[in-house]
């Protein structure tokens, strides 16, 4: 009796650590494959950092656009006090 208990005990594990180490092989897989390298065969993600601005984002997303466009964050980056800002931070990442 002592025996067989063991045997589940051992079967147990190993039918646990069999599925762990597929499940750690098929996420890794998965999580290895650029991101870029989807979203860019689309042609819907900008190549570089730089700010793409609202247009890039109207392609894709125009009833948003329209309802972002009135509020006072659309005219954020056109304000004086922002634009020093930038400035001085593109100053800090160069």
């Amino acid at each position: 009796m002592a025996l067989f208990h063991l045997n589940r005990k051992v079967s147990t594990w190993l039918t646990f650590l069999t599925f762990f180490f597929i499940c750690v092989a098929v996420g890794g897989f998965i999580f290895t494959q650029p991101a870029s390298a989807s979203q860019n065969a689309q042609g819907n993600q900008p190549e570089s950092n730089a700010y793409a601005g609202s247009s890039s984002c109207q392609k894709c997303h125009p009833e948003i656009h329209g309802d972002w466009t009135v509020t006072r964050h659309a005219h954020a980056f056109s304000s004086p006090i922002f634009q020093q800002d930038w400035d001085e931070l593109q100053h800090q990442t160069r």
